[in-house]
């Protein structure tokens, strides 16, 4: 699905290279002390004993990673897990977990993304990596899916290049020229056959290391009364749109009484998994509701999205599968509560209430984000989140039945300084958590292992 509103590089090259530089460098160059592909991590004997659970000091995966990136874990099909992040200006990096915990690097198939789709000019251009996601192994490679953004700024319209979907070739959904819905622009045209109409906002790349799909947040306007329309699409290839229906929500935003355009309305923090053989299910977040759509094998319609509202602002929801069951958990912004509902993968979602959570020890300030669930080999659900505020930020664990009744007391596994989490389970049904430590801007990616039991 591509939106290709004029080539960048032909206008970057009347710009003049004496620019302002956009934004300030908030990140370092590859660290070279950082891992080299192939090498082992380094790992600590010492275990800690909560109730019922144990978890092994956490290790050192690589040094170097963006905040602005963070974590992605897929499980691929023969089990093991593949991390994936960026580094430095941008360079996507994969870390391979074996059954036995044990982590190795391995070298990414993304010379498309780093030689064809290159930042054309880094004095007025500041790229932004939002995911780097593993798809599959392709040989010796590991295959991952760039989620990027490019803004460039010299004091007129400003323009952006939005890519996400596979790095070792043409991304899936790309959007290359100048923006008119940031800053002050004449509004886009109200005729949607006109190039720019449409406008690619945001998108992300989701996996299950057997297929790769992508969600999208466009923009457009809706008719000549100055009404425009967000939207959330689905696709799977590049080129031209190949599901027949992508349009998953939309949602109607007003324009400015004197007629500019709107600022942007995204279909936030997307999430999305596969049902084995069957659904895909995704959920966003769009003016303070929670969007949950399914789509079927093919990712045609699978009934009307359902729009959740809730009192308070919610976080980055995280799914997991559970038996035949979807099991959705939502943060509370600015608190430590957490909700969470499920439902048969095959029926319309329903709305999440307070899940109680069994904390010895809540954090006396701060809240509990970055949340992330699995489903344990005996069908609990594993949920780990991030709790605190500043570098009091605390990697965390907790076990939850099938139907998210407390089971297991939350434990800590990382003292501070942690940032975005994610979990998943081995082959022996122990628990994997990978996380960011954050020191002076720059992330740590961590591992640890954790077992709890029954």
């Amino acid at each position: 699905m591509r939106v290709d509103h004029e080539k960048l590089n032909v206008v970057l090259a009347s710009l003049a290279v004496t620019g302002a530089l956009l934004g300030c460098k908030m990140f370092k160059s590859d660290d070279p002390a950082a891992s080299d592909a192939g090498a082992a991590a380094t790992t600590t004997s010492a275990t800690v004993a909560v109730k019922d659970c144990t978890v092994d000091a956490p290790f050192s995966i690589d040094k170097g990673a963006r905040l602005d990136t963070g974590l992605t874990i897929v499980q691929m099909p023969d089990g093991r897990l593949a991390i994936g992040y960026a580094t430095g200006e941008g360079k996507p990096k994969v870390a391979m977990i074996d059954d036995s915990g044990a982590s190795s690097l391995v070298e990414v198939a993304a010379q498309h993304f780093l030689v064809n789709e290159k930042v054309r000019d880094k004095s007025v251009t500041k790229r932004t990596v939002m995911r780097v996601t593993p798809i599959g192994m392709k040989g010796l490679l590991m295959r991952v899916g760039i989620d990027a953004l490019d803004t460039t700024d010299m004091g007129g319209p400003r323009y952006r290049y939005l890519r996400c979907g596979q790095a070792d070739g043409d991304p899936i959904i790309v959007d290359d020229g100048p923006s008119y819905y940031d800053g002050e622009f004449n509004p886009p045209p109200v005729d949607m056959t006109q190039e720019g109409a449409q406008e690619m906002r945001d998108c992300r790349t989701f996996s299950n290391g057997t297929e790769t799909w992508v969600l999208a947040s466009n923009m457009y306007p809706n008719n000549e009364d100055g009404t425009y329309a967000a939207g959330w699409v689905i696709d799977e290839k590049p080129g031209k749109e190949h599901v027949e229906d992508p349009t998953i929500d939309f949602t109607e935003v007003k324009a400015p009484a004197d007629k500019s355009a709107p600022k942007p309305v995204l279909y936030e923090v997307p999430v999305s998994l596969r049902v084995p053989g069957g659904d895909f299910i995704m959920a966003s977040r769009i003016a303070g509701k929670l969007v949950i759509a399914k789509r079927k094998k093919d990712l045609e319609p699978d009934g009307d999205a359902v729009k959740l509202t809730f009192g308070a602002p919610i976080g980055m929801a995280t799914m997991t599968i559970v038996d035949t069951n979807i099991a959705l958990l939502v943060p509370s912004l600015g608190k430590t509560e957490v909700l969470g509902a499920t439902w048969p993968a095959d029926q319309a979602a329903v709305k999440p209430t307070t899940v109680t959570i069994d904390d010895p020890n809540p954090p006396a300030d701060g809240d509990r984000t970055s949340l992330s669930a699995a489903t344990t080999p005996s069908g609990d659900v594993l949920l780990g989140f991030v709790d605190g505020k500043g570098t009091t930020h605390k990697a965390r664990l907790t076990v939850l039945t099938h139907d998210l009744k407390s089971k297991k007391p939350v434990f800590d596994v990382s003292a501070d300084n942690a940032s975005e989490l994610r979990v998943s389970t081995l082959k022996d049904g122990r628990f994997f958590v990978t996380y960011l430590k954050v020191d002076s801007g720059v992330g740590e990616v961590m591992g640890a292992i954790a077992q709890c039991k029954p």
